[in-house]
């Protein structure tokens, strides 16, 4: 048996950015003998930011 309770899976953008939530308060419990996928695609709508130089 594979089981999960509450998992909570966070990715940090870096410094002085916000942390963005993959996976909030997840709960599941997959028996013996059962098959269970789990799949996702996921781009980062990333704000254009001037270059680090101020050119």
């Amino acid at each position: 048996m594979i089981r999960t309770e509450g998992l909570t899976k966070l990715f940090n953008q870096g410094r002085n950015q916000p942390s963005i939530t993959a996976v909030e308060d997840l709960t599941l419990q997959v028996e013996e003998g059962e098959v269970f996928g789990f799949s996702a695609f996921w781009v980062p709508m990333v704000p254009a930011r001037p270059p680090p130089c101020g050119c």
